[in-house]
């Protein structure tokens, strides 16, 4: 239990160092995790109302006219840079759709963000500024994400603890190549999860 405590800690003060770029040491390395979630989303090209419930799309159901819910399973190398407010986002999405066409698909991604740090809740504020990613199954594509936020918290226990905010933001999918690109939808998503064994070192 207290090496539990001790890694809370740690990324506790490696954090509140970070953000204080006058007491970062020359050889500080970013600190990087990786972790695992499962992230549930509902994907609407309609959008949705100011309560998140998803809109009806105009006409039938079409490959570029949904509303549906998808399950992912999502594999991420999270960096936290040395200035206190970068973070960099990179990994794999295997994810399933109830849609009788390519029910399963394999996506790879990059995200640049921005972090804040919250030493009283031991929280971690991560918003995506920019993310592209890069289908690989069941054909080649490509696109952007936007508007994204996710919450790491660091706890006893495990190293980092990945949620959703609440409530939860509306993101933005931009298909911009593959078949039926370009087309646009919005999704809602909850994620779960845990950050696995830090690859760096702490400042």
């Amino acid at each position: 239990m207290r090496t539990r405590s001790t890694m809370a800690t740690a990324i506790a003060v490696a954090l509140a160092l970070m953000a204080l770029a006058d007491l970062r040491p020359a050889a500080a390395q970013p600190m990087q995790f990786q972790t695992s979630s499962k992230v549930s989303c509902w994907e609407d090209t309609a959008g949705f109302s100011a309560n998140l419930q998803p809109l009806t799309p105009p006409g039938s159901v079409s490959p570029v006219n949904f509303s549906r819910p998808s399950e992912a399973a999502n594999f991420t190398l999270v960096i936290f840079g040395l200035d206190g407010a970068s973070v960099t986002l990179q990994g794999q999405d295997s994810t399933f759709r109830p849609t009788a066409a390519n029910p399963f698909s394999e996506s790879t991604f990059t995200c640049a963000g921005t972090f804040v740090f919250d030493p009283v809740t031991q929280r971690i504020t991560v918003t995506t500024t920019s993310c592209t990613f890069q289908d690989t199954l069941p054909s080649p594509g490509s696109g952007t994400i936007t508007g994204g936020v996710i919450l790491y918290q660091a706890t006893e226990g495990i190293a980092l603890q990945l949620t959703a905010p609440h409530p939860p933001v509306v993101e933005t999918v931009n298909v911009t190549t593959g078949p039926n690109a370009p087309y646009s939808y919005q999704r809602v998503c909850a994620r779960a999860g845990t950050g696995g064994e830090s690859l760096g070192h702490f400042p």
